[in-house]
């Protein structure tokens, strides 16, 4: 639970609203309304609320051939060149994870929070030898307490937050699942003892998982690099593995630090001119419809928007100018995305900038988006060569109102018409 000074810091309306859409964004499938009421715990009328709203952004669609909702990858179109710095990054601890699981022949995989009792992959790397674990296999949630990346993040987690996990029962997934609190609570201070964690067969039979947290430079720990091992047992594998997942742990580690994350910014500097994006315009004024919209989920939308043009951060100041709103509103829409790990406050002047972790979560989606986004340019490549003129791709914003240049190519020829000037 939040304490009150938690909750004078935050919007609740944005926070569900920041759920809904990382319910959305867990699935590859289309999740139905029933669906994300039941993962998120808030009322079907808040979700329909929520789901609408976002859709009325373009952040998610509604498929109409099963009714489901999916994210919208055409804002991705329109926000790719903004997040140069958050590829780089993604690459980064790709290369970790390939090179841990080059040395230890292995599936190695990078795990974060799913919620407040669950874990999600956000990344993996398969080795190349002809036995390993299957990570297309891996289920897209686990429980905390069943599995080796849970365990450390249990075993690190502040006393208060720990007692709140176990007042719930413990869900059995085999029949070696952890489910005794006295058990529990003896092997977690094996994993705080001893520094990582393992899980044998307790999230589904002949898997083992052996892992280690990843931290940020104040000691938070920020999720956990796991390996997964084909058998029914670690004995003997966990001596020759820790060497190589230490090495990860320390590159992933400092990765997630400020000065890391500042040299990707500095790198991205003039890589994609600024175009202007559909979450430009004034602070959304909603009409009547059949659902009412939430206000405050579409600024704190437009609020990331403005922020991923930013990579050297804003201040409350700043994004208080920008989109037209009270001070109190910016800074409490900032903590609310700062609660919910999609901005930080870091670096010597404590500005906010999107999170690292928003990246590694996004990594799916970003390489989805990042072909799309190869294949248009290289269609406009090809349109503009062939009729020695400028070919633009216009989409419309979000009120239907105006046309926004998303992206363009320019002839080889000396003299054509340039979308920016």
């Amino acid at each position: 639970m939040r304490s009150r000074s938690d909750r004078s810091r935050v919007l609740d309306s944005a926070a569900r609203g920041l759920s809904v859409l990382r319910s959305v964004y867990r699935s590859g499938d289309p999740k139905q309304l029933a669906e994300v009421s039941a993962e998120t715990g808030i009322d079907k009328a808040g979700v329909l609320r929520a789901l609408s709203t976002l859709s009325s952004e373009g952040i998610i669609r509604r498929d109409p051939a099963t009714g489901g909702y999916l994210p919208d990858m055409r804002a991705w179109i329109y926000l790719m060149p903004s997040v140069q710095p958050g590829l780089s990054f993604v690459a980064a601890v790709q290369a970790a994870l390939d090179r841990l699981s080059e040395a230890t022949e292995v599936t190695a995989g990078m795990v974060l929070p799913a919620g407040p009792r669950t874990t999600a992959a956000a990344m993996w790397s398969e080795p190349r030898t002809a036995m390993h674990y299957d990570a297309a296999r891996a289920p897209s949630s686990a429980p905390l307490h069943a599995t080796a990346p849970g365990k450390c993040l249990l075993a690190w987690m502040s006393e208060a937050e720990l007692d709140q996990y176990l007042a719930h029962p413990l869900e059995r997934m085999t029949r070696r699942t952890i489910t005794s609190l006295v058990r529990l609570r003896r092997e977690l201070a094996r994993v705080r003892r001893t520094g990582y964690a393992t899980h044998v067969g307790e999230l589904s039979a002949g898997v083992c998982g052996l892992a280690l947290p990843v931290h940020t430079t104040d000691g938070t720990v920020r999720g956990a690099l796991t390996l997964a091992i084909p058998g029914d047992s670690v004995e003997g594998y966990a001596d020759s593995l820790l060497p190589a997942l230490r090495r990860a742990q320390e590159d992933v580690s400092r990765l997630l630090g400020y000065e890391a994350w500042a040299e990707f910014v500095r790198q991205a500097d003039g890589a994609h001119p600024a175009m202007m994006s559909p979450w430009d315009t004034p602070d959304p004024g909603f009409g009547e419809g059949p659902v009412r919209p939430v206000r405050s989920i579409a600024r704190m939308i437009r609020l990331v928007a403005a922020v991923l043009r930013q990579p050297r951060g804003v201040s409350v100041r700043e994004v208080a100018r920008q989109r037209g709103l009270e001070k109190t509103t910016a800074w409490r829409l900032l903590n609310t995305l700062v609660a919910g790990d999609v901005l930080w406050q870091d670096g010597p002047q404590r500005r906010y900038r999107v999170s690292p972790r928003f990246w590694l979560r996004q990594s799916p989606i970003l390489r989805t988006a990042t072909s799309l986004n190869r294949l248009v340019e290289e269609v406009l490549r090809r349109v503009a060569a062939a009729t020695e003129a400028t070919a633009v791709l216009v989409l419309p914003d979000r009120e239907m109102r105006h046309s926004v240049v998303c992206r363009f190519a320019l002839p080889p020829t000396p003299l054509c018409f340039h979308p920016e000037n």
